[in-house]
């Protein structure tokens, strides 16, 4: 039977560092290390620039979904039109 040495344990640490040594070797606690509060000025920066493009993002969602709304009215119109130009209404050609 191998044993399972420290060796082992800092390469698993090192390649996950997000897992908690203290949970790992004792078992207790959560598994995942809590993230550091603080954020480097570079970090900072990137979290600004998403927020910004997320922010933009969500205007040009709103944007495209005023423009659907507005050809799904236009559409609803025409069939209307072409509805009343055949002499029919919509309620005649549904019960066909």
């Amino acid at each position: 039977m191998s044993e399972f040495g420290s060796d082992k344990i800092v390469s698993i640490l090192t390649i996950f560092p997000e897992i908690s040594a203290d949970w790992l070797l004792l078992g207790k606690g959560e598994m995942l290390r809590q993230k550091e509060v603080g954020n480097s000025p570079e970090q900072q920066e990137e979290i600004k620039m998403l927020k910004k493009n997320i922010n933009n993002l969500n205007q040009l969602i709103d944007t495209l979904n005023d423009k659907i709304h507005s050809l799904q009215d236009e559409l609803n119109h025409e069939k209307e039109k072409a509805l009343s130009l055949s002499g029919k209404t919509s309620m005649e050609l549904i019960s066909q």
